[in-house]
């Protein structure tokens, strides 16, 4: 048998199905060396520079996403996209809020959902992670939330891979 099909897929009625994404972990582009990915593509370790980490960053819960929207016109183009929404608004959030503006090398991005799965993306050469932007709403009434919305983006040719490892933090 030859082709482009290798196999099927087969419904996994115990696949845990819940939406939403609950952590999100950033480093520099420039602080991974390399991954190790093991055969069936997953990604099972990360080589940083030395004393290089990736950062946490908390959001507000079930207010985060991953998406990936792939069209195949002329070769596959993944726009993947994270959207989140932190509570509040004070300088500490501005100032990361300016960090990741200056990311300009971009970023490498694993975030967990909450299948308990966890993805990696943006380590490929010109399809690092930035921040796309982001919306900051007072709110008008005392009872409105007071948030910002930062949008993280990646244009990509291959789609986010699954994250068994350890991540440097």
């Amino acid at each position: 048998m030859s082709g482009c099909l290798t196999t099927g897929l087969v419904k996994v009625c115990s696949a845990i199905k819940s939406g939403g994404a609950s952590a999100l972990h950033l480093t520099d582009r420039s602080n991974v060396v390399s991954l190790t990915i093991a055969l069936d593509g997953t990604v099972t370790g990360i080589t940083m520079v030395a004393l290089e980490v990736f950062l946490k960053f908390e959001f507000k819960a079930n207010s985060a996403q991953f998406v990936e929207d792939a069209t195949n016109e002329g070769g596959l183009q993944i726009t993947q996209t994270f959207n989140q929404i932190w509570e509040s608004f004070d300088q500490n959030q501005r100032n990361i809020l300016m960090e990741l503006v200056s990311c300009n090398c971009g970023m490498v991005a694993i975030h967990r959902e909450n299948t308990g799965k966890s993805w990696l993306w943006g380590f490929d050469e010109t399809e690092e992670v930035y921040l796309n932007g982001y919306n900051r709403d007072s709110g008008t009434a005392k009872s409105d939330t007071n948030q910002v919305t930062p949008v993280l983006q990646a244009l990509a040719t291959s789609s986010a891979r699954e994250f068994t490892g350890v991540i440097p933090v």
